[in-house]
């Protein structure tokens, strides 16, 4: 075995097989906690990582649609939860975006409400998370089926029209820059002009 197929049999075990008396319902809540869980205090290098993991995990089949819709759950649920929660959600939906972005193609408005919403304006790393999924809506190289995805945008879309509108937040958070850096990204990689 290779060293690659050697450490995704590792992480499935440890992180994507729930226990077997776990129902179906069960079982996704716990892949997608685990898989969130995964994004706590992790470096830039770690995050570059398990985006290749989970990129390549998806690629091969073995992250179900029902551990997305979890996953989306968590992103966009009502009630307050833990910001780290809700960020480590929107960070590994956008990491899986890589490899398939009918992802986040198919909860775009839910990005613009919540990332890019109040809850965003209120959490500077939310927001820039959540550019980062936008962007991912273009098929990159490492998508299984470069026909997914989304065409260009035009100028007037909801979508670049909120992206624009979060470089022009004004705040003393030094997120900022992050966010700014990362919308002005996805404008350039989602726009047609």
């Amino acid at each position: 075995k290779g060293v690659q197929t050697h450490l995704i049999d590792c992480y499935k075990g440890l992180f994507f097989e729930a226990p077997d008396s776990f129902s179906a319902n069960d079982a996704a809540n716990y892949i997608a906690r685990n898989m969130i869980s995964l994004t706590f205090g992790s470096s830039p290098a770690e995050l570059t990582s398990l985006e290749q993991l989970l990129c390549m995990m998806m690629k091969a089949g073995h992250i179900s649609d029902a551990v997305i819709a979890k996953l989306w759950q968590v992103y966009g649920v009502q009630k307050e939860i833990s910001k780290t929660q809700r960020r480590g959600a929107i960070i590994v939906l956008g990491m899986l975006a890589l490899a398939d972005p009918e992802i986040v193609v198919r909860e775009i408005e839910l990005m613009l409400r919540v990332g890019l919403g109040a809850r965003g304006r209120s959490d500077l790393v939310l927001a820039k998370y959540t550019c980062i999924a936008l962007r991912r809506m273009a098929p990159g190289r490492q998508a299984k089926n470069k026909d997914s995805g989304i065409t260009k945008l035009s100028n007037d879309h909801a979508v670049l029209v909120k992206l624009a509108s979060m470089v022009e937040i004004e705040t003393d958070s030094k997120e900022w820059y992050g966010v700014a850096e990362q919308a002005i990204g996805a404008i350039y990689a989602l726009s047609r002009h």
